[in-house]
């Protein structure tokens, strides 16, 4: 998709990684928004994880998206430095899918805490922890010349709204 913002094609990318450094003069992010990230699991399930959290996790079955999304690293990271040891009985790169697996309580897993309330009744299940230090970033990528829409330009803009601890930055 960069390769088409670039031959102009697309006016801007919403993503969760910034382009690659050897784009960096050809392209400009900047963060859109950021998210802790929040735990979620059955009503059954979260009666059995809520106490004790986050060692309570230990060992527990846990569904995860693509290991090589950006906030599934820091989340790894955060369970290494928790001495959680995990145990992934489904990786899956598709979000929604995640979350149909853990209504039907197969295991916990990890949302944006910016849209915990939706998750949790979209989806049945319930909040059991949230961890600040484990972010997600909502990055929009345009040309590093500007492009001149009005609709880009409006989305650049700060949205509150969006985030539940936002810093906007260009990057």
């Amino acid at each position: 998709m960069l390769k088409q913002l670039g031959q102009r094609e697309l006016d801007i990318l919403l993503t969760d990684r910034q382009p690659d450094f050897k784009d960096a003069g050809q392209f400009r992010a900047t963060r859109l928004a950021s998210s802790s990230i929040s735990l979620f699991a059955t009503p059954e399930l979260g009666a059995r994880l809520r106490p004790g959290f986050p060692q309570s996790l230990d060992r527990q079955p846990f569904l995860t998206t693509s290991l090589n999304a950006p906030y599934i690293n820091e989340l790894m990271n955060w369970f290494a430095t928790m001495r959680i040891r995990i145990n992934v009985v489904a990786e899956v790169d598709d979000s929604a899918l995640i979350k149909v697996f853990g209504r039907q309580g197969l295991g916990y897993f990890a949302a944006p805490t910016v849209i915990s309330d939706e998750v949790c009744r979209q989806y049945e299940v319930e909040c059991i922890g949230s961890i600040e230090e484990v972010r997600e970033t909502l990055y929009a990528v345009t040309r590093a010349r500007s492009s001149g829409n009005a609709a880009v330009t409006a989305l650049l803009k700060a949205r509150p709204e969006l985030d539940d601890s936002i810093e906007k930055t260009d990057l």
